[in-house]
């Protein structure tokens, strides 16, 4: 017989509707969820999650344990949860929005980092997976530039005791 943690949401109401809509969550399903939070930290060893939603059981393998931790976490914490697919598409002000630039500045960047996109109309579609694509190329021309910068004023003599090689961070 394998391990399982069991969790029942069967007495827990909520008030969850919409897509793309905040959440509300009622005072008692942020306590559930924090409780499920510490019974999957402290079930690390469990081969399977059983959860009971509304008296209808649900058997997840072991490795959802850590997802189901942070969606709890985030939940009890009240801080915002999207959940997208890989093939999701945005539209321009919606990833704008996610990276936190303007529409302008988005465009140029699909046009300057060759970010592939679906025109429906005249209206632009970004898939999910390459608008992270997008975000880790500027994160990583970001750290690059950084890097450089340290190591120039290094040379220079502005940064005394310190070694950007050594300290650069992989």
């Amino acid at each position: 017989m394998r391990d399982a943690l069991n969790i029942d949401f069967s007495n827990i109401s909520n008030n969850i509707s919409g897509v793309n809509k905040p959440i509300n969550l009622s005072t008692k399903l942020v306590k559930a969820l924090r409780q499920i939070s510490e019974s999957l930290n402290e079930s690390k060893r469990k081969s399977v999650v059983k959860l009971e939603v509304n008296g209808e059981n649900f058997e997840l393998p072991s490795e959802f344990g850590p997802i189901l931790i942070e969606l709890a976490n985030k939940a009890a914490n009240r801080s915002q949860i999207h959940i997208v697919g890989s093939r999701d598409t945005f539209t321009t002000q919606q990833a704008a929005d996610y990276l936190g630039y303007s529409r302008p500045t988005l465009i140029k960047m699909l046009d300057e980092y060759k970010i592939p996109i679906t025109l429906v109309g005249k209206h632009r579609k970004i898939e999910f997976t390459e608008l992270i694509r997008l975000e880790n190329q500027i994160k990583a021309e970001r750290k690059k530039f950084l890097q450089d910068m340290a190591k120039e004023d290094y040379e220079l003599g502005k940064l005394e005791g310190f070694d950007p090689v050594k300290n650069a961070r992989r």
